[in-house]
């Protein structure tokens, strides 16, 4: 699943991050939505009025794609799409036209970030035609050159990479951090320490769901400590608890952690509690890429960067025939002759994998370039296993490493 790091992506907790310039009124609707139940309306009086965005977290030098869903009321209403960095400075991205009336239309624009950059923001203006109200809905931001379909996790800020000021102490916990000591996807995970049972980590109230549905909750949890009790669960807005999953779990490794529930009947927003029932030895834990989902069943999140983490053909969106044992990411070694995918029996479908795969025996091996694999989240040391894939990385190198050559050669040989 891509990872959408645009936060609030539907709209659903309000429009509070975007600030709208003179003659520009901005809203939150229900008149239109296309993901949720709400969007974002704009309506100016005037031609080359707009809304920016807050700052979205990034990386410099790094490629991302906006995208988002926008339904105009009048087709002859001219709409612009810009990016600036933290700064304002414009990184001559624009994408301006008209779309139809009365429908909706997906929009992407890439660019690349500048040095030192840090926060990206979008801006909406309506540049010329009619001075007509038109809806923005479906948010995504993406590293890479494409956009990918829009996620259906409902959870902002899943993979926690823009910090945990919407998590607070359960009970007698006596610490939570933003931490980089364990992460599951990404560079930071939820650390918690609780200081004895019933204690743990608690969110702020999410405006995600509707009343009377199915939704499915699952995400990854570490602990040091086999022994641990817990207790995952959801909680509505007022703090009455829709359900409760109680499980012990095994010590040191990411675990998958589910809970299916269903809202009642007035139920507007969730609450997510992870505590211990019981605690342990070793008593501290991490919580990584939380997902909602409507319906009765959790979809796989796709770690493309953690060891053991299966990746199947279909989540790679392509059917894949590898028969080496071996695909590595990085500079090339003089080990034979290059043999290219489109002129071998490796067959790697589709072509939106934009890369340029040299295929050696034993090896396989990605050309590392800006688009070598997309998306970027797959540049990773990948170990083949025809028909799944498995990430893994034995331990870092250096470009050339004779060492790295020798181990590979020789668990190129076992995996034999």
């Amino acid at each position: 699943m891509a990872v959408n790091l645009w936060p609030n992506p539907s709209l659903e907790e309000g429009v509070s991050e975007w600030t709208p310039t003179i003659s520009m009124t901005v809203d939150q609707s229900a008149a239109q939505a296309w993901h949720g139940d709400y969007s974002m309306s704009l309506l100016t009086t005037g031609n080359y009025k707009s809304a920016k965005s807050d700052a979205v977290p990034v990386s410099e030098s790094t490629q991302y794609t906006f995208s988002f869903y926008v339904y105009p009321t009048d087709a002859t209403t001219i709409i612009e799409i810009g990016l600036y960095d933290q700064d304002d400075n414009d990184l001559f991205g624009h994408v301006a036209s008209t779309y139809p009336a009365g429908q909706w239309t997906r929009v992407s624009i890439t660019r690349p970030t500048g040095t030192g950059d840090t926060g990206l923001k979008a801006q909406f203006t309506k540049q010329t035609g009619a001075d007509a109200v038109f809806y923005v809905d479906g948010l995504m931001l993406e590293t890479g050159a494409s956009a990918s379909t829009f996620p259906v996790n409902l959870w902002p800020n899943a993979d926690l990479e823009a910090g945990i000021d919407d998590w607070n102490l359960e009970g007698g916990a006596s610490e939570i951090l933003h931490s980089s000591v364990k992460a599951w996807q990404g560079t930071y995970s939820l650390y918690v320490d609780p200081a004895g049972d019933y204690d743990g980590a608690v969110s702020d109230v999410k405006s995600i769901v509707s009343e009377s549905t199915q939704y499915a909750l699952s995400f990854r949890l570490w602990t040091d400590d086999a022994t641990q009790e817990w207790q995952i669960r959801v909680l509505d807005q007022d703090g009455n608890l829709i359900n409760n999953e109680e499980m012990t779990l095994t010590a040191d490794v990411w675990n998958l952690v589910t809970n299916i529930f269903t809202t009642g009947a007035g139920d507007t927003g969730i609450k997510l509690t992870v505590r211990t029932k019981a605690v342990g030895l070793n008593n501290v834990f991490w919580v990584d890429a939380i997902m909602v989902e409507a319906g009765a069943a959790a979809s796989t999140w796709v770690n493309y960067e953690t060891s053991g983490v299966e990746i199947t053909p279909a989540t790679l969106e392509t059917e894949m025939q590898i028969f080496n044992p071996l695909v590595l990411n990085g500079v090339a070694w003089d080990m034979g002759p290059f043999i290219y995918t489109e002129s071998s029996g490796v067959e790697i479908n589709p072509p939106a994998l934009q890369t340029q795969m040299q295929i050696f025996d034993p090896v396989v091996y990605a050309v590392d370039v800006p688009t070598a694999i997309n998306p970027p989240l797959l540049q990773t040391e990948m170990q083949m296993f025809n028909p799944t894939v498995r990430a893994f990385r034995p331990f870092g190198w250096g470009e050339g490493s004779f060492l790295v050559n020798i181990y590979l050669k020789i668990r190129c040989r076992w995996n034999r």
